[in-house]
C-alpha cells in the first residue's frame, strides 16, 4: 500500500457538491455552481425558451411582458379568508 492508498483510506474521498444551476445576468449564461453557493434570498426562475429550472438574483431581473390576470372577486374574497 502506497502513500496516496493510505490517505484516501485515513482521510476518504470528498463528496462532490452539489452542483445547480445559476443565471449570470451580467454574462447571460447559465453556469452551474455548488448549492452551498447560493446566497440567501436567491429564487428559482423558469427562464423563457428553457424547461430547465435556475437559480437567480432577484435584483438582477426584469419583469417580462407576461402576467397573470388579475383574480375575479370570489378568488379574492377566499384569498381574504386565509
Amino acid at each position: 500500500m502506497g502513500l496516496g492508498d493510505w490517505l484516501r483510506k485515513t482521510f476518504g474521498r470528498r463528496p462532490l457538491p452539489e452542483m445547480v444551476p445559476f443565471l449570470d445576468a451580467e454574462a447571460g449564461q447559465v453556469v452551474r455552481i455548488p448549492a452551498s453557493e447560493l446566497r440567501p434570498g436567491a429564487i428559482q426562475v423558469r427562464l423563457r425558451g428553457s424547461d430547465e429550472v435556475v437559480w437567480a438574483l432577484p435584483e438582477q431581473l426584469h419583469q417580462g411582458e407576461v402576467k397573470h390576470p388579475e383574480f375575479d372577486e370570489g378568488i379574492r374574497d377566499y384569498i381574504r379568508q386565509i
